[in-house]
């Protein structure tokens, strides 16, 4: 059985046949537009190549589809380094760090860059071809297990209090919050309901102050998901116009989510019970496809979700894609979009699709 061209390619790049990469894996991108190992073997073999703006796009997409995993951020941090953008890369090594406290790559990198930060050393490494040090390259079991052991001598010696923390850039800066968020604020003389009309959710004051309060505690937390189904319900009750506009303003500040970081997905019978609560959330559902069409305006089919075991149907959902893939119904997929209903029918809006399994 042939062997495929992800795994020739990750022969070739532990080989550090890096040319040889690209020249196998750009010709196929359209196949593998999903695939977070297909971007990180191409945008690092771009960047070992010295083609920065490539590495740069191509681990960019490796990120988006799996935004904490080290060795693409690392990869895309060097690449920050060589334009010169060292903000950029400390906080992407200081984000690795934060997941990963003992990750080799990133702390050579910092102690390479508190080194040579400055910009004729940086200039001076980068044509010299020292900076390749601190790619991510893999190495030899032995290596790695020695690098190890002398981490953990160093920490115990102390022997990395005595790095120089002269440089601001370097310090460690906590999880930031969302001021922004927290500048949206109802004042006291803010009328909170109003009367008359029809409304799907009817709520006395405290419960629309509580939902508006709610809802900034699941931004500051990072869990948009829940901030939104308490936004919604505002929108959709006899909130005063100003508390409503104040609601908008707040869910402009939803950030589009990848299957990575995705929190509080709703369950699907939870959203056919309530679409109106769980408009524009983001949901994460496996389940498979059919009446798939294909056309250059985009993909549209039906997700027969909790399908993908062929055992229990939960529903059929329709389904919109603006972005190319290549789907085969023979196979189950877990799709992530945004809820939708036009107060008839529920359907989805796919931000990213990946076939199960792979």
């Amino acid at each position: 059985m042939a062997a495929s061209p992800l795994s020739k390619a990750q022969k070739l790049f532990d080989r550090r046949r890096f040319p040889e990469v690209i020249q196998l894996l750009e010709p196929i991108i359209f196949t593998f537009r999903d695939s977070f190992q297909f971007y990180y073997l191409l945008g690092a073999s771009c960047l070992f190549t010295g083609d920065t703006g490539g590495a740069q796009t191509y681990l960019r997409r490796a990120r988006q589809i799996k935004p904490h995993d080290a060795k693409s951020m690392n990869a895309l941090a060097a690449v920050h380094v060589r334009k010169g953008e060292l903000h950029d890369a400390v906080e992407l090594y200081l984000e690795v760090l934060d997941d990963e406290p003992r990750n080799r790559t990133a702390k050579k990198a910092l102690n390479f860059l508190r080194k040579h930060g400055d910009p004729d050393t940086l200039a001076e490494s980068v044509d010299g071809g020292s900076l390749r040090k601190v790619y991510p390259l893999p190495a030899p079991p032995w290596i790695a297990q020695a690098i190890a052991c002398v981490i953990v001598v160093a920490l115990v010696l102390g022997v990395f209090l005595g790095i120089p923390q002269s440089r601001s850039i370097f310090e460690r800066k906590p999880r930031p919050a969302r001021p922004e968020v927290a500048a949206v604020t109802i004042e006291n003389e803010e009328n909170l309901t109003e009367l008359g009309g029809q409304y799907r959710y009817i709520l006395t004051k405290k419960q629309v102050l509580d939902s508006f309060n709610q809802a900034k505690g699941y931004f500051q937390a990072f869990r948009d998901n829940r901030a939104r189904v308490e936004l919604n319900r505002i929108l959709n009750s006899n909130a005063s116009t100003i508390i409503k506009q104040k609601a908008r303003i707040l869910d402009d500040y939803v950030v589009s989510p990848s299957f990575e970081n995705l929190k509080d997905v709703p369950a699907y019978e939870d959203v056919k019970a309530d679409p109106y609560l769980y408009q524009d959330c983001a949901v994460s559902w496996k389940g498979r496809i059919t009446n798939l069409t294909t056309k250059p305006s985009g993909i549209t089919f039906d997700f027969l979700v909790g399908y993908d075991q062929q055992k229990v149907l939960e529903g059929i959902v329709p389904v919109s894609m603006g972005f190319a893939a290549v789907l085969d119904p023979s196979f189950p997929y877990e799709i992530l979009g945004a809820v939708r209903y036009d107060g008839k029918n529920l359907s989805l809006s796919a931000l990213s699709i990946h076939q199960l399994g792979k």
